[in-house]
């Protein structure tokens, strides 16, 4: 039955219409034009031996990783453009053209610090008088100083660039903005940018003739709005949203992609400055896509489609590799996206490995210790490191995070450092006191934005509530133990009927539990009445009830298999219950159907 059931479950996710034709007529009508299309197509246009799961480890990018070098005809331009002296007698449109090459010749050497160099001499020095290209040159500017940790140069730079050139550029100008503001945590800023992309678009449409509007830049402006919401929507939690908004994104770049006329032209062929619009190259837009890819992956991920999520990483990782190399931030930027992936099914150890490659390339690119980048591969190599349980590892370098933000006080100012791993790995090393102070200044905060029945706001102050059982204060935590873990709970149940539990919420539920477990058994020495050890005991059923026991042991199964293949057969076998939980659904949905929606026996 299964053998027969698999072909149309894979087909009606490859193709949703048959599914959505399904819910408009009557649906085993529906289900069997899907059923006649499987049998007519399957051996065609299905492979399914082509249906794959991703490979079992990373061992693939691993080797594509070291092998991989920078394309030697285009380093070897680079260097040669490097390489040139500065132009004798050359007035400043000159100078700007010199100098904007040979940013981006340093770029694509990987030297950032030597691109910064270049690209402030333009726009200091030698600014172009013509809109267009000042617009690119202060984005290009803005968006280096942001992956160094200069927020406020970044922002003064789009803050300008927005109001000058073509209304293109201003959009393209726009969604940065709204990016920047984005990697610092400023959602009302990215907010506000949004709506700034949104009325320019508008106003374009009113003086731009239709006849002049070319589809490529429609494309490309729908999918900066799109993917710009979409982050934001990310930010905000609403996982489902973000990914149509994200699947959109890329579909429109891809279009641009499509129609490129000239795809390997590069700014550092040319001796004058051109505008690299969407007509020029296509390097802009395969970055852009590499970050569409990345928060798609995150997107998936939060929804709990690991599979689906790990897949879209690695793509991510593939382009990037191809279009940049192997010692690009952007390269750096995809690795750590699959790192979160890997983590979350369980595969702490490649999850530690993606990480620290991931920052040896960034540090390696000239990235300062206080940039939002350095601090963020770092804030996610410690949490892998809690995951895999090397806690005191993870606090030095969550320690380390933080004091190269501190040399950076506008960064440090704007950056929350404040992390429930961080707090955990502190409660694991005998450092509780400042583990109880983290999580009581994240929940005084969060209890202003989230509903008190938030699991969001829950998860901090059962963690609160640890911290403060560890440090010796077992009446206070007892308090907000009873107040979170009810909410905690109902979480996990749901989260296992919606298969969307994860590695790190299992884990983190263990946590609060045992120590939940620990505040009632010393309650319970001091109190003859019994009640605190018959409370005790309710929090064991509850913690063994069906769904979130099925949670935890599916789980904390793979966490806790060492053999890598072992491991793969446990993923492996997960996956495919999963399917048959979906199938079961639908052939639930046929059987209870209404008679007359029903086939004849």
């Amino acid at each position: 039955m299964f053998e027969l059931l698999l072909p149309l479950y894979t087909y009606m996710r490859l193709n949703p219409a048959c599914l959505f034709f399904c819910r408009l007529t009557k649906f085993s009508f529906g289900l069997m034009i899907c059923f006649a299309s499987v049998l007519a197509i399957a051996d065609e246009a299905i492979d399914l031996s082509s249906i794959k799961a991703p490979p079992k480890n990373i061992q693939d990018i691993l080797g594509i990783l070291s092998q991989t070098k920078t394309p030697e005809n285009l380093k070897n331009k680079a260097q040669n453009v490097v390489a040139l002296p500065i132009p004798t007698g050359a007035n400043a449109e000159e100078l700007n053209a010199y100098y904007y090459r040979r940013a981006k010749a340093y770029e694509v050497l990987g030297d950032d610090p030597k691109v910064l160099e270049n690209i402030k001499k333009v726009v200091k020095e030698y600014p172009s008088t013509n809109a267009d290209l000042h617009n690119d040159e202060l984005r290009f500017y803005a968006n280096l100083e942001m992956s160094l940790g200069n927020t406020t140069k970044a922002l003064e730079a789009l803050n300008t660039a927005k109001l000058i050139g073509y209304f293109g550029w201003r959009i393209s100008a726009y969604y940065d903005l709204g990016e920047d503001c984005l990697l610092v945590g400023d959602i009302p800023c990215a907010n506000e940018a949004l709506q700034g992309l949104k009325t320019t678009r508008g106003m374009s449409a009113r003086y731009i003739p239709s006849q002049n509007r070319n589809i490529n830049n429609i494309s490309s402006f729908n999918s900066r709005e799109y993917f710009l919401e979409g982050q934001i929507l990310l930010k905000e939690g609403g996982y489902k949203e973000a990914e149509v908004l994200l699947r959109d994104a890329s579909n429109n770049l891809s279009m641009v992609l499509e129609g490129l006329k000239n795809r390997d032209m590069n700014s550092i062929d040319y001796e004058k400055r051109i505008p690299e619009d969407n007509s020029f190259e296509s390097v802009n837009a395969y970055l852009l896509l590499i970050k569409m890819q990345i928060a798609w992956s995150n997107a998936l991920l939060n929804q709990g489609k690991f599979i689906e999520a790990e897949l879209k990483a690695r793509e991510a990782v593939l382009l990037a590799i191809q279009r940049v190399g192997p010692n690009s931030r952007y390269t750096a930027t995809a690795l750590l996206a699959l790192a979160r992936v890997i983590s979350e099914e369980g595969r702490q150890p490649e999850s530690v490995l993606l990480a620290n490659n991931a920052l040896k390339i960034i540090q390696a690119s000239g990235a300062a210790n206080s940039s939002i980048k350095v601090a963020e591969v770092r804030g996610f190599l410690a949490k892998s490191l809690v995951a895999d349980g090397k806690y005191t590892q993870a606090e030095k370098v969550f320690t380390e995070m933080v004091d190269g933000i501190k040399s950076d006080p506008e960064i440090a100012a704007r950056y929350s450092a404040q992390d429930l791993d961080w707090a955990l790995a502190m409660v694991k090393t005998g450092k509780a006191s400042q583990a109880a102070a983290m999580t009581s200044q994240m929940l005084a905060k969060d209890e202003i934005k989230f509903d008190k029945n938030s699991p969001r706001l829950a998860m901090i102050r059962a963690f609160n509530a640890a911290a403060l059982q560890a440090s010796g204060q077992s009446s206070q935590a007892l308090g907000e133990f009873k107040q979170s873990v009810p909410v905690l709970v109902d979480q996990a149940r749901n989260d296992s009927e919606n298969a969307t539990a994860t590695i790190r919420q299992t884990q983190r539920m263990t946590f609060i539990l045992e120590e939940y477990l620990a505040s009632l058994a010393q309650q319970a020495k001091a109190d003859p009445s019994g009640a605190a050890a018959a409370q005790a005991f309710q929090i064991a059923d509850l913690a063994r009830g069906s769904g979130v026991q099925r949670a935890l042991t599916s789980s904390a199964a793979r966490a806790n298999i060492s053999d890598p293949q072992l491991a793969s057969l446990a993923r492996r076998e997960q996956d495919l219950q999963q399917r048959i939980n979906t199938l079961s659904e639908l052939l639930t949905g046929l059987l209870s159907a209404p008679p007359d929606q029903q086939l004849p026996a």
